[in-house]
C-alpha cells in the first residue's frame, strides 16, 4: 500500500472509532434519561398515593364527627409517615 492509501485507511478507522464512541455515549445518555424519567414517575406516584392517604384520613376524621384537634392529629400522623 502506498502512503496515501494508508492515510485514508487510518482516517476511516479513526472515523469508525469515533462513530462507535458517539453511539456508546448516546446510548448511555438515553439510559440515564430513561432512569430519570422513571424516578420522576415513581415520585409522582408516591405523591399521588400520599395525597390519597391524606384525603382518606381527613374524610374519616370529618365523617366520624371528630373535632379540629383530631383532624390536626390526623394531619400530623400523615406528615410524620410521609417524610
Amino acid at each position: 500500500m502506498d502512503k496515501e492509501t494508508i492515510a485514508i485507511h487510518k482516517d476511516e478507522v479513526e472515523n469508525a472509532r469515533k462513530k462507535r464512541e458517539m453511539t456508546r455515549l448516546l446510548k448511555e445518555k438515553d439510559n440515564e434519561l430513561a432512569l430519570q424519567l422513571k424516578d420522576k414517575e415513581l415520585a409522582t406516584t408516591k405523591q399521588m398515593k400520599d395525597a390519597e392517604l391524606k384525603m382518606a384520613l381527613i374524610q374519616a376524621a370529618i365523617s366520624n364527627g371528630k373535632s379540629s384537634e383530631k383532624l390536626n392529629l390526623a394531619n400530623m400522623f400523615f406528615n410524620s409517615h410521609t417524610k
